[in-house]
């Protein structure tokens, strides 16, 4: 009688809990807005990949949550003279796509300690909340015949859209003009005006302004450049880990 007393009592404390807490929402388990999402893909494994030869590569084609661009990370080793090739596009149903487009690659991510066949793309726009994307590459062979070897392929994802399209620029309080600016906070900085990197300070001896001259895009031209900023905001963050925009 004193066990079953027990269990009554042990599953109407359950029930009041599962009352009290209900369920999950679908929302509990996705990423903060800003976090990028990642796909790793390795051509190393044909059961992976729908073609795969000794002068060329194509990824699946996968579905991502909604992205607005992209960034690339790669493993190659190069002979001499020989030379690898990507491409990506990207699809809002995955029957209309964009135009295969060449990765450029950006020098500027790249650190000592990734390794000299390590390898990052520039980001790439992909559209106003793309769902799905496909990579392929091309090899050119060494002069003596020898062929690049493509590693793993890191894909990572980020919807931008998640601040304020048109960030309001501060008014400039000196008699002297200048550019206006548009704070972090204005551009929709998760972080505010604070960087989740720790400040290091030195003594101010000249001002240098950072900017970005690529115009990488699968659909055109790129209107939001409050989008561009959040974007390479999100992949210098939280893909190359350097908890903000790298300078």
């Amino acid at each position: 009688m004193i066990r079953h007393r027990l269990t009554l009592l042990l599953i109407s404390c359950c029930l009041i809990a599962l009352t009290i807490l209900g369920p999950a929402s679908p929302g509990a388990a996705e990423s903060q807005p800003g976090r990028p999402s990642q796909v790793l893909l390795d051509p190393a494994q044909p059961a992976s990949t729908p073609s795969l030869d000794a002068f060329g590569y194509l990824s699946p084609i996968t579905q991502a949550s909604p992205f607005s661009h992209l960034l690339l990370r790669w493993q190659a080793d190069l002979p001499s003279q020989s030379a690898i090739s990507l491409e990506v596009r990207a699809s809002l149903d995955s029957h209309t796509w964009t135009d295969w487009s060449n990765v450029s690659e950006d020098d500027t991510l790249w650190q000592p300690t990734d390794g000299p066949n390590v390898h990052w793309s520039a980001t790439l726009y992909a559209g106003e909340g793309a769902r799905f994307w496909q990579v392929r590459a091309s090899f050119m062979p060494a002069p003596d015949g020898s062929l690049p070897v493509l590693g793993q392929i890191a894909v990572n994802t980020v919807d931008a859209r998640f601040g304020p399209q048109s960030p309001t620029a501060s008014p400039s309080l000196a008699s002297v003009g200048k550019p206006t600016v548009v704070s972090r906070t204005a551009w929709g900085n998760p972080d505010g005006q604070s960087s989740q990197a720790d400040p290091d300070y030195y003594p101010v001896n000249h001002l240098v302004i950072h900017h970005t001259a690529d115009a990488n895009s699968l659909v055109g031209s790129e209107t939001s450049w409050a989008d561009r900023v959040r974007a390479e905001w999100s992949f210098h963050t939280y893909t190359r880990g350097w908890g903000d925009i790298g300078y």
